[in-house]
């Protein structure tokens, strides 16, 4: 994930520096509200999109232990609770069918999680080189920028290398923490 998330984020550091210098202060401060008024609404929005979510997961659960409850206190052959399907015969020992069916369902997960191995992170001496890489190739990129004239076509060739080197890593990355793996 490191590896996704530094392209674009050595990016906007160099575009933002370059709009620090260019524009004035009260536009920055606007644009700067602006944004963290927008990511506000954004995070509330889905935060309560998943409290509604787990809210409604936790009261279908508890209904279900309810109603299994109900369905365990019913002694074979007296009538189901109002609004209920009678309760299916035992088979064997006394315990419940549905108890036999999690029982066997639970013991088949078990089994397949057991028999498959953990995941180790792909490739992790290739992510730390390509990480150095990066920052080689920006902190290269930065000084060059650095030594050429402000406003000259040079200063404006290299930004535009740092564009297209990060876009370039961006991708490159994505495919060996992404795609490569899944071979």
């Amino acid at each position: 994930m490191l590896l996704t998330f530094t392209p674009p984020l050595l990016l906007g550091v160099s575009v933002g520096v370059v709009f620090n210098a260019a524009l004035p202060t009260w536009l920055i401060t606007a644009l700067l509200i602006t944004m963290l008024a927008f990511m506000s609404v954004r995070t509330v929005q889905k935060g309560l999109s998943q409290w509604s979510q787990e809210t409604k997961r936790r009261h279908q659960a508890a209904a279900a232990a309810e109603e299994a409850t109900i369905t365990a206190a019913v002694p074979p052959g007296a009538p189901a609770a109002p609004g209920s399907s009678p309760a299916p015969p035992a088979a064997g020992g006394g315990a419940s069918a549905s108890a036999a069916v999690v029982v066997i369902s639970d013991t088949a997960e078990e089994a397949s999680s057991s028999s498959s191995k953990p995941k180790q992170a792909p490739y992790p001496v290739a992510m730390f080189c390509g990480v150095v890489f990066l920052w080689l190739g920006f902190s290269a990129l930065q000084v060059l920028r650095q030594r050429t004239e402000r406003c000259s076509l040079a200063y404006f060739a290299v930004g535009g290398l740092q564009v297209f080197f990060g876009a370039g890593c961006s991708v490159l990355f994505a495919y060996y923490c992404v795609a490569r793996p899944a071979r």
